[in-house]
């Protein structure tokens, strides 16, 4: 009768087994695709992280050009104002 116990206990541990394993796959296919969405918006977070910074960089050369041509008004302004004073 003990024997016919632990046979049946080995039984079940064995019958178990499959189980425990079907859960862990399915959490590693689960993971796997998880990762795999992870990984493509990652990748489309990085191209809109390059056109973002391509902007930036045209609105930094815009600014500079607009404070250059601001520059040589006010420049020119100044020296019109002087040549106005003189007479």
């Amino acid at each position: 009768l003990r024997k016919f116990e632990k046979e049946k206990e080995a039984t079940q541990k064995l019958k178990a087994r499959p189980t425990a394993m079907d859960k862990e796959l399915l959490e590693r296919v689960t993971l796997s695709e998880m990762l795999d969405e992870l990984k493509e918006q990652d990748a489309k977070l990085m191209e809109k992280l390059l056109v973002l910074i391509r902007e930036n960089e045209n609105l930094k050369d815009s600014v500079h050009v607009e404070m250059d041509a601001h520059k040589c008004t006010r420049e020119q302004l100044t020296a019109f104002e002087d040549l106005l004073t003189k007479q």
